[in-house]
């Protein structure tokens, strides 16, 4: 289509063509980068050699101005392990309740942080379901006295 097209040109095109269908390019690049994972993640990492810290620095920026934002991000505290970061971490375990069987949505504290438990250790974290963990939270119950309750 560009072959008498210097590179130039071809790149004013295709940014001009960005520029006046910009969802359109978005989806393009959404399906460029899942059938080219490998070069993205190389990206990637050659950025971050690059550029060390920019991307921590770049977040902090971000917290400090939007502060009503990160008390919600994702739908929970900051720095807090997700459900979906502890299952990525421990492959071996299962999005199921811990207490009561049912459907895990949270990621739970054995020893709660607020008492000095670790915040990230693999170790002290497990699967378990919105309702046991408002539940056990507070109150301190013990799981023994929580698995009369069902998973909602």
């Amino acid at each position: 289509m560009f072959a008498t097209g210097t590179k130039e040109r071809r790149a004013e095109t295709a940014r001009l063509r960005r520029k006046a269908n910009p969802e359109r390019a978005r989806a393009a690049e959404r399906r460029w980068r899942e059938t080219h994972t490998e070069a993205v993640r190389a990206k990637s990492l050659r950025r971050k050699a690059e550029h060390p810290g920019e991307s921590t620095a770049s977040w902090a920026r971000w917290q400090r101005s939007h502060p009503e934002a990160v008390r919600t991000v994702h739908g929970r505290r900051p720095n807090g392990p997700s459900l979906r970061w502890l299952l990525y971490k421990r492959p071996d375990l299962l999005p199921i309740c811990a207490i009561g069987g049912g459907v895990a949505t949270q990621a739970d504290h054995l020893w709660p942080v607020s008492l000095g438990g670790p915040n990230k250790d693999l170790k002290n974290l497990r699967p378990i379901c919105t309702r046991h963990n408002l539940m056990r939270g507070p109150a301190r119950k013990t799981d023994r006295q929580l698995q009369e309750v069902p998973c909602s």
